[in-house]
């Protein structure tokens, strides 16, 4: 439900938790959203510290709800899904991002990595070691399948989430390319189109 100013809130995730200047990075984000008539909400604001609690195990814990939590408070989610410790988006934002879907919330993907998804695997992983098997690509070093599918940036679940939040707005006929923009900026615009579009009166 949007805040008493009507501005829908939107919910920040990706790694950028994990940057030594984090609290700065989901400042900025925040202040770009408002520029945008919208709130955002950031993982690392639910003021949780090690401090008060007696085991590692109980914080990181803690900090798995507050986040489920701040999703279920959004009314629609931004989703950096940027590679990160590996060729694929963080494990805990592809998470949150089937989390929020299976919501029915919508969902705006971007990326600073533009390579295809198929093309990332082949190199990051294989060194470019691949070989076709009929349809499919498979990587020399252990002969397994790498999924490829044009125009998707990353795993096909994750895309096709994107898709469905892309084609309300766009129709019906939307690519995936079209649904992970290449930069925080792009999303943010995006999602602001989308929430006005789909908010504006009859």
């Amino acid at each position: 439900m949007p805040d008493v100013h009507g501005r829908p809130y939107v919910y920040l995730a990706g790694p950028d938790v994990f940057y030594i200047n984090a609290f700065e990075r989901g400042e900025n984000m925040k202040a770009a959203l408002a520029q945008r008539g919208m709130a955002g909400l950031f993982p690392l604001d639910t003021g949780l510290s090690p401090g008060d609690f007696p085991d590692p195990a109980g914080l990181g814990l803690a900090i798995a709800a507050a986040c489920e939590a701040q999703i279920r408070r959004a009314d629609m989610g931004l989703f950096n899904i940027q590679p990160w410790h590996g060729p694929e988006a963080d494990g805990g934002t592809a998470y949150e991002l089937g989390f929020m879907a299976a919501l029915g919330k919508p969902v705006v993907l971007y990326t600073s990595d533009p390579r295809p998804f198929a093309l990332r695997i082949a190199a990051d992983v294989h060194q470019g070691e691949v070989y076709r098997d009929g349809p499919a690509l498979r990587g020399k070093r252990d002969h397994m399948m790498i999924e490829e599918f044009e125009g998707f940036a990353d795993n096909l679940m994750l895309v096709g989430a994107g898709v469905r939040t892309a084609r309300l707005l766009l129709g019906p006929g939307a690519a995936p390319s079209v649904a992970v923009h290449p930069s925080f900026e792009a999303a943010a615009d995006f999602a602001q189109e989308f929430w006005q579009r789909q908010n504006s009166p009859a």
